[in-house]
């Protein structure tokens, strides 16, 4: 798998790398990924991932140039996971993540960071919240939702995707 280019999987448990596998987990996923040295473009659909967060996975970050993370609205990344990762994906040209807003996460002006993606030409973003915010104030998703904003440069941006459910 050293040349391998292009990585997504969909419903994959990482939940428990680095520690070990349970039985159901999927930690030959994990253990695939340390060998894609080559690795351009990485896709993760519905998996578990928290804990020790994405992050944690065997995956050489800055060579990626496509990132693709979407989960179910429950289990979604929250704002301050997502910039932590994107600030460790600088040659991005493709983005497209779906992250949770919710009050148990807020992202604090510490969280905040000035992430540079200087390569990034397409941006798609999708807000959801998670079951236990139905009725989130707007206020919340108005504040965390522009400090992300205010988070990125991306002076190549061509093409920009926001979506939200029906709030």
């Amino acid at each position: 798998f050293s040349s391998l280019h292009t990585f997504h999987v969909q419903d994959a448990d990482f939940y428990h790398y680095p520690a070990g596998p349970i039985p159901g987990g999927d930690a030959c996923l994990t253990s695939l990924l340390t060998r894609t040295t080559a690795l351009r473009g990485l896709g993760i659909s519905d998996g578990f991932c928290v804990d020790s967060g994405y992050l944690a996975l065997p995956v050489d970050w800055e060579l990626l140039t496509d990132l693709y993370l979407r989960h179910h609205d429950d289990l979604g990344l929250v704002p301050r996971e997502v910039l932590r990762i994107i600030q460790r994906t600088p040659n991005l040209r493709n983005l497209h993540i779906r992250l949770t807003i919710s009050q148990e996460h807020p992202l604090d002006s510490a969280a905040i960071l000035n992430i540079m993606l200087p390569r990034l030409v397409n941006l798609r973003l999708e807000f959801a919240r998670s079951s236990q915010n139905i009725h989130l104030e707007s206020a919340i998703v108005r504040a965390q939702t522009s400090s992300i904003f205010r988070s990125f440069s991306v002076p190549s941006l061509k093409m920009l995707s926001i979506g939200t459910p029906s709030w």
